[in-house]
C-alpha cells in the first residue's frame, strides 16, 4: 500500500496520528543489507515515506531501527560474530545521528529476539540494545523495543538497564506486549503497546488500566501477508465497538488514543 495510502485510509476511519516503524532491510531490497551506507539510504527512504504520509493530513512520527532478526540473518550468511557486532554498532551510531538531525523522531525497532537463536546472536543483540539505549539517552530519543515477553523478567531487565544507562524510562516503549508484561512495564514507569484488537484492549484495561498504554496494529504492509497483524484502521473499529457495548468509556478512549499519544511522542 505504501505509507501515504495507509495514512489516507486511516484518516478516513477517524485516525489522527500514526507512527511508522522501519521494516527489516529485506522488506525493501529482498536481501539482508550488510553495508552502512546502504542502510543509511534505507533510513532516508523510510524517512521520505513518512514525510509523504503527512500529506494525508494526520500527525506522523517516524522511527527507524535495527531489528534483531538482522543479526540472525547476517550470521546465517556466514559473516563472523565479530563483524556482525561491529556492523550493528556502526548502524546504531548512524541511527543516533539521524535522531539528532531530526531525520527520524525515534529509534526502533531495536532489542532482543523473542524466538530461539544461537547464543552469540543473543549476545550481539543484547550489546546492541545497550548501545542503542546509550545513544538514545544522549540524544533524548524515544525508543521502541522488540523483546521477548517473559513475565517477571522482560520489563524488569529493561528497567535495570535503563537505570544503569540513566535513560528516562518514559522514553521507552515495549511493543506488542502481553498483558502481563504491559502491566509490569507500567509498574516500572515504562510505556507499552498492546495489539488494538477488541478483546486485547478490554483485557488490558481490566488488568492494568490506561496509564502508560498505547495501541498498535503491528501492520507490516506486505501483499504476501495481507492484513498482518491487523490493519491500523481496525483499532478505531475495535474502540467504537467496545464503546457501544459499554466495555470502555469515552474518557478511556480519549486518554489512550490522544493524551497518551501526545505524552509519549511529545506532540
Amino acid at each position: 500500500m505504501g505509507a501515504r495510502k495507509i495514512a489516507e485510509q486511516f484518516a478516513k476511519e477517524g485516525g489522527w496520528f500514526i507512527a511508522f516503524i522501519m521494516l527489516p532491510t529485506w522488506d525493501y531490497t529482498n536481501e539482508v543489507v550488510y553495508d552502512v551506507d546502504k542502510y543509511d539510504k534505507l533510513i532516508e527512504l523510510h524517512s521520505k515515506d513518512c514525510r509523504e504520509a503527512k500529506d494525508a493530513g494526520i500527525e506522523v512520527m517516524c522511527f527507524a531501527g535495527f531489528h534483531p532478526a538482522e543479526i540472525d540473518n547476517l550470521l546465517e550468511r556466514g559473516i563472523s560474530p565479530k563483524e556482525v557486532r561491529n556492523y550493528t554498532l556502526a548502524v546504531a551510531k548512524v541511527l543516533g545521528e539521524k535522531c539528532s538531525e531530526g531525520k527520524i523522531d525515534g529509534i526502533g525497532e531495536v532489542g532482543r529476539q523473542h524466538y530461539k537463536v544461537q547464543v552469540h546472536s543473543a549476545l550481539i543483540a543484547q550489546e546492541a540494545l545497550e548501545a542503542f539505549l546509550a545513544l538514545a539517552e544522549e540524544r533524548d530519543c524515544p525508543v521502541q523495543l522488540h523483546l521477548e515477553q517473559v513475565s517477571g523478567f522482560t520489563a524488569e531487565s529493561i528497567s535495570r538497564l535503563a537505570n544503569a544507562i540513566r535513560i528516562k524510562k518514559d522514553n521507552l516503549l515495549i511493543h506488542h506486549s502481553t498483558i502481563a508484561v504491559s502491566a509490569e512495564a507500567k509498574e516500572l514507569g515504562m510505556w507499552s503497546t498492546v495489539l488494538g484488537k477488541k478483546e486485547v484492549i478490554s483485557a488490558a484495561l481490566e488488568r492494568r488500566g490506561s496509564d502508560l498504554l498505547l495501541l498498535e496494529s503491528d501492520f507490516i504492509d506486505d501483499s504476501r501477508r495481507a492484513g498482518k497483524v491487523i490493519y491500523p484502521w481496525e483499532i478505531a473499529k475495535s474502540l467504537k465497538s467496545l464503546l457501544e457495548e459499554g466495555g470502555i468509556t469515552s474518557n478511556d478512549i480519549e486518554k489512550i488514543s490522544v493524551d497518551n499519544v501526545k505524552k509519549f511522542f511529545g506532540i
